[in-house]
């Protein structure tokens, strides 16, 4: 048995890592004697990370090599040769899963991005009798009439299509797909169990991790540029808040390539507002895999964040949040923990609100660490039900055996 994880990962978002991670453990656990492979868009960072083989997602050769001449040829041949490359690659695949992550989106994606390697990688997989599961996937904004038919018919060739949360459910139902589809909890949550490699912060008092987001794109595009300055701002403002109020003050970033520099504007705005790095209650080194960030996370009281899974890891390791939105699937999960009322958009952040909400959920932490703990082991069972499903889906009994698999044919036959 051969099983695929095809997803958005090598790209140091510590988010799709961790989502990986969780759904090869929980498949390996069983179905000890599987083969698995990972079809992602970084494949050595990929390989290196979670000690999986590889195939690269597309080709990794620029259509603008060689000479000006045959860029044209390239151009043109190119997709053709991919399609090619998939189908050969897709031969001997027993499955493909697409584990969680907002990967069905068009955000920031040209004609041949995730949407239609999604769908080619579905086809060249279902043309061989492989069998496809969409398993806790996120559905993000989709504007365009391309992508929309593409995830589509990606979710129709499908044997199994689960959700996140409702929303990502009605939004996928909003583009027109009518098949079977099931919420589940985000994949995170099925992580084995954390232990601990560092000891909680040495502080004055209590800590708190500060979780930064690359807030309008670093403001780069015109219009935003003060907003993200604002945002800066604000979160500058909270870290100097916690430290004058005898708190631990820790930076956190969720994605290598899109918060480092706002790490960075934060460091510029402290020190320009008078404040020594140096200063002890103060810590932002930055984290390299998704692992660290479970460690700083692990290593606080409390967590105030943006990005959608240092909330989820935060959660999982049964620290109380606040979160400052940036969309609706973040309230999402704030709402199904019980934290709806420790939520605020962020593009309408109310400094003395937040204030306000971090005090109560200071003085409620107890209670809530109770809450967030019995909701979080109800989504590992949720979770644990749904790998259940898959693997009864491959046709694998309890003792993890495969049984025989169909053959191509048959499975094309019952439109498996």
């Amino acid at each position: 048995m051969r099983i695929a994880f095809w997803g958005n990962f090598g790209i140091d978002n510590f988010g799709n890592e961790c989502t990986l991670a969780a759904i090869f453990y929980n498949m390996r656990q069983r179905i000890p004697d599987a083969e698995f492979v990972c079809i992602s868009v970084v494949p050595e960072d990929t390989a290196r990370r979670h000690r999986i083989e590889t195939i690269p997602m597309w080709s990794s050769e620029s259509d603008e090599s060689g000479s000006r001449l045959m860029q044209p040829i390239r151009r043109t041949v190119k997709p053709v040769a991919e399609w090619a490359r998939a189908l050969r690659q897709a031969r001997g695949l027993t499955a493909v899963m697409v584990p969680g992550t907002g990967v069905l989106n068009d955000i920031n994606e040209g004609s041949l991005g995730l949407p239609y390697n999604l769908f080619r990688w579905v086809l060249a997989t279902r043309s061989h009798g492989g069998r496809v599961f969409f398993v806790s996937v996120g559905v993000d904004s989709v504007t365009r009439l391309l992508p929309r038919l593409l995830i589509r018919c990606a979710l129709g060739l499908a044997r199994r299509c689960s959700f996140r949360d409702r929303q990502s459910l009605q939004r996928i139902r909003a583009l027109g797909f009518q098949g079977a589809g099931e919420v589940f909890p985000d994949l995170a949550f099925s992580l084995p169990e954390y232990v601990p490699s560092t000891p909680l912060l040495p502080s004055r008092g209590k800590a708190v991790a500060v979780g930064i987001y690359n807030y309008r794109d670093q403001g780069r595009h015109g219009g935003v540029r003060q907003a993200y300055h604002d945002y800066v701002d604000q979160i500058s403002s909270l870290v100097l808040w916690l430290i004058e109020h005898r708190y631990t003050a820790r930076l956190v970033i969720g994605d290598i390539s899109g918060d480092m520099g706002v790490r960075e504007d934060v460091r510029a705005r402290l020190r320009a507002r008078g404040f020594d790095l140096a200063h002890p209650a103060y810590t932002d080194e930055p984290a390299t895999s998704y692992e660290q960030i479970m460690d700083q996370l692990a290593s606080v009281d409390f967590v105030i964040a943006s990005r959608f899974h240092n909330i989820v890891l935060a959660l999982f390791l049964g620290r109380p949040v606040i979160s400052l939105s940036y969309e609706a699937k973040i309230d999402a999960v704030m709402l199904d923990m019980g934290l709806g009322e420790y939520c605020q958009p962020l593009d309408r952040l109310d400094f003395d609100r937040l204030i306000g909400q971090f005090l109560q959920l200071e003085r409620e932490a107890p209670q809530l660490r109770s809450a967030i703990a019995e909701r979080a082991r109800l989504n590992r069972e949720k979770l644990e039900r749904q790998y259940d499903l898959l693997v009864a889906d491959l046709g694998v009994s309890p003792a993890g055996h495969a049984q025989q698999r169909p053959s191509g044919a048959e499975l094309r036959a019952s439109g498996r």
